[in-house]
């Protein structure tokens, strides 16, 4: 698999809690978007994130689909836990916060332009780069519907993706957040 280096805090539906202080990073997930007792008749697996700072736990990500193949939550499912961001989250053009670290908002993701729940779009990741200078950078996706039953997600450039991965991100030996491997 060829990887290409993007940095992020990851990534869809995480959350990551930082000792700024020392090397090492412990992560906690929880649930930030209200969950949703009723879900669509096709769960479609997008890709798996695995968590390096979390021993190489394995999060699922799913889109829950409807009768017409059509995006009702992206799931992250982690375990036993999971959390669910609604198609009509995602597409309010706000920010959605899905980690923190304390208090501070460290990852965020979002619509960028025209997001649908039958065609797709493009997702952004903003996300805490540099917890010292308060830094964020960005990773775009698209999520896109390849035809009437099968979804995808994809690099601007087009390219599939099949894997993220997470790895701390360090700075003169402390981390500082986290960096994303995304397998194609």
């Amino acid at each position: 698999m060829k990887s290409k280096r993007f940095f992020l805090l990851l990534f869809l539906s995480t959350s990551f809690l930082f000792s700024f202080s020392n090397n090492s990073a412990k992560a906690n997930f929880y649930l930030t978007s209200n969950l949703i007792s009723t879900y669509g008749v096709n769960e479609l697996p997008l890709f798996n994130i695995i968590s390096e700072p979390e021993n190489n736990f394995v999060h699922n990500l799913i889109l829950d689909l409807d009768e017409n193949y059509n995006i009702i939550n992206i799931i992250r499912k982690s375990g036993s836990n999971q959390q669910v961001i609604t198609i009509e989250e995602l597409t309010s053009n706000k920010e959605i916060v899905v980690a923190k670290n304390g208090n501070i908002d460290i990852l965020f993701i979002s619509c960028q332009g025209v997001c649908t729940k039958e065609n797709g779009g493009t997702i952004q990741f903003k996300y805490l780069y540099n917890g010292i200078y308060n830094s964020f950078g960005k990773l775009n996706l698209i999520l896109k519907k390849v035809d009437a039953t099968t979804w995808m997600a994809t690099t601007t450039e087009g390219k599939k993706i099949n894997q993220l991965r997470i790895t701390r991100h360090y700075f003169l030996g402390q981390v500082i957040g986290i960096n994303l491997l995304l397998d194609l």
